[in-house]
């Protein structure tokens, strides 16, 4: 092999590499997932029955709510992800309730983090004491 092509051969090879490279990722990316394998082992069963105390001090049992949606947000603090989509569930709990939604809030409380601050105050759906 000549010098020019080695030359020629050396300045294509690693673009080659990479689009053979690219092609591939996105191919692995966008191939749908046939193995039965994706999503949650808990998809399409009932919910396993818990109760939760309002601020209020009553109980309210997942089992009363039986055939209506039901979101529950477990949530604290300290996660900034988590504050920011309190709004959009509280927002979503008042236009969506009259509609059969039901929206609770569980909040982790630490003994470690103790901010002051950080309480959004009441809500209108249920929250463990």
């Amino acid at each position: 092999m000549s010098r020019r092509a080695q030359a020629n051969w050396r300045r294509w090879l690693p673009p080659v590499i990479a689009a053979v490279l690219v092609i591939m990722l996105v191919a692995a990316l966008t191939r749908p997932d046939h193995s039965g394998k994706a999503g949650s082992p808990l998809l399409d069963k009932p919910a396993p029955a818990f109760t939760l105390r309002s601020l209020d001090g009553v109980e309210v049992r997942l089992t009363s709510l039986k055939g209506r949606p039901v979101v529950v947000n477990f949530w604290a603090s300290w996660c900034v992800p988590c504050r920011d989509e309190a709004p959009l569930l509280r927002s979503l709990s008042e236009t969506q309730s009259d509609q059969g939604l039901a929206v609770w809030e569980s909040r982790f409380r630490s003994q470690r983090c103790k901010m002051p601050g950080t309480s959004f105050g009441r809500t209108p759906w249920p929250t463990p004491a």
